[in-house]
């Protein structure tokens, strides 16, 4: 299998969109994926849900269990919010056999056939570590790949230091700082896949679309 698939689950209606969007837009190539839940522990260890979060919860279990594709179902506590959950795929499956791992955040959707293979075809460039359909500038470095959906190469996840994240804070540091410039100390480089918008984007509950693009066009850094 060329391409890891990691996607995180912690709202329901933002699950329902990203299920539809992974059935019905083609990806381009095939795919193992991995559904990582960011929950609370009782939701995967009690039979019954107890409150109103925890129902809210299982909701999205049943969700994903329902859907009709084929995954693997991993539950986690909700340390770290998305980028957390990315952490937990990386951590366990940066030696299996691939050549390109994505991550992708429940806020994300997919604009067009081919989204999947866009972003492996862009590793056809042995100098590319990480892609994104959105590169901006940082706060502390002075580029960053969204966390929201972005792609490594073995090879660097490999090489890769990455703490654990607990807080919010420490993912929004994650994203400005841990990746692009590993990436830039090791020679490689970050390549915004398309314009923004034209393979995806991630949306607020509302269903306005957002981005942080500088460029709009593909380019390298």
């Amino acid at each position: 299998m060329s391409v890891i698939l990691t996607v995180n689950a912690f709202y329901e209606n933002r699950a329902e969109r990203l299920i539809e969007g992974l059935k019905n837009v083609d990806p381009g190539c095939p795919y193992k994926l991995y559904v990582v839940h960011n929950c609370l522990p009782t939701v995967h260890q009690n039979p019954e849900p107890e409150g109103d979060l925890e129902y809210d919860l299982w909701k999205i279990r049943r969700l994903w269990h329902r859907s009709g594709l084929d995954f693997t179902y991993v539950a986690r506590e909700n340390t770290g919010c998305d980028v957390g959950a990315h952490r937990h795929t990386w951590l366990n499956h940066k030696e299996d056999d691939y050549k390109m791992m994505f991550f992708c955040g429940d806020g994300a959707v997919f604009n067009k056939d081919g989204w999947l293979k866009a972003h492996l075809d862009a590793y056809e460039d042995p100098t590319i570590a990480l892609t994104s359909p959105e590169v901006c500038h940082a706060h502390g470095a002075p580029w960053c790949v969204r966390t929201s959906f972005f792609s490594m190469s073995k090879e660097f996840a490999m090489k890769l230091d990455w703490p654990e994240p607990i807080t919010k804070k420490q993912t929004n540091e994650q994203e400005m700082t841990l990746f692009w410039p590993q990436a830039h100390a090791l020679g490689l480089k970050a390549r915004q896949v398309g314009a923004p918008g034209e393979w995806m984007n991630t949306v607020t509950d509302s269903g306005a679309k957002q981005s942080w693009a500088v460029r709009d066009e593909d380019f390298s850094v």
